[in-house]
């Protein structure tokens, strides 16, 4: 009997370790320095994420910087590879991949408009997460996409393509002696295009581009602690 319960004591060890070991290689604790994931995530959140090798359309991910890789970046994903990306003043929209036929089974034909000859969502991740918006702020001037009319100057390094849409309802601006009203991107193969919830304050791909399936790390989980917000602990990520 004794040597039953010592077997059984030795196995429940071994569980236990392998359980850790696991633990240890699949989940990550990080700790979110800015605002650009207001009001999902805080300033000081400190969050679990876990590793994965895929993710999809509006998942919160972790993933390496792509100009520095040795820094961890946290945004939403909006689109994936061969989806294509509209941003206009306060509004993204997105052509998936699967094409006008799967847009319109899978949304509301108010929130679907017509550009460039195919269908975009507009705003797709907002309809059922109202902590992503597009709030300026007392202390800010300009609006996102008067900054990024600014960046695109330099064509080397910013990522999306200055266009103009035939829609009077949109505001026009000057750019180079053209008028601008939107910005287009592409999104490449393996790689995700990001967003910050807080759209009017957030560095992502609407600046710098994509990032490849490389510099994933995996999807945020929950928030573990805040000590300056207890009561963020235990609040769950989507």
């Amino acid at each position: 009997m004794k040597k039953i319960k010592l077997f059984l004591i030795i196995i429940f060890i071994a569980i236990s370790i392998l359980g850790v070991v696991i633990l240890l290689l699949n989940f990550k604790s990080f700790m979110i320095p800015s605002e650009g994931m207001k009001n999902t995530l805080f300033s000081k959140d400190m969050i679990i994420a876990q590793k994965k090798k895929s993710v999809k359309h509006g998942d919160v991910i972790i993933f390496h910087y792509p100009k520095q890789p040795e820094a961890y970046f946290i945004q939403r994903l909006v689109a994936k590879g061969a989806d294509e990306v509209l941003y206009v003043d306060s509004k993204l929209l997105i052509h998936f991949y699967q094409g006008d036929s799967y847009i319109q089974k899978n949304y509301s034909q108010q929130n679907i408009k017509n550009y460039l000859g195919k269908l975009w969502v507009e705003n797709p991740y907002m309809f059922e997460n109202k902590n992503i918006h597009y709030t300026l702020g007392s202390k800010r001037k300009e609006n996102v996409f008067q900054v990024m009319l600014q960046k695109s100057n330099n064509v080397n390094t910013f990522a999306m393509k200055a266009i103009f849409l035939d829609d009077k309802s949109l505001k026009t601006y000057g750019l180079n002696g053209t008028k601008v009203n939107a910005f287009y991107h592409r999104v490449k193969k393996d790689s995700y295009f990001v967003v910050g919830d807080n759209r009017e304050h957030s560095y992502d791909s609407r600046f710098w581009g994509d990032v490849s399936n490389k510099y994933l790390y995996g999807v945020s989980k929950i928030v573990y602690f805040n000590y300056l917000h207890l009561n963020r602990i235990g609040t769950f990520i989507r």
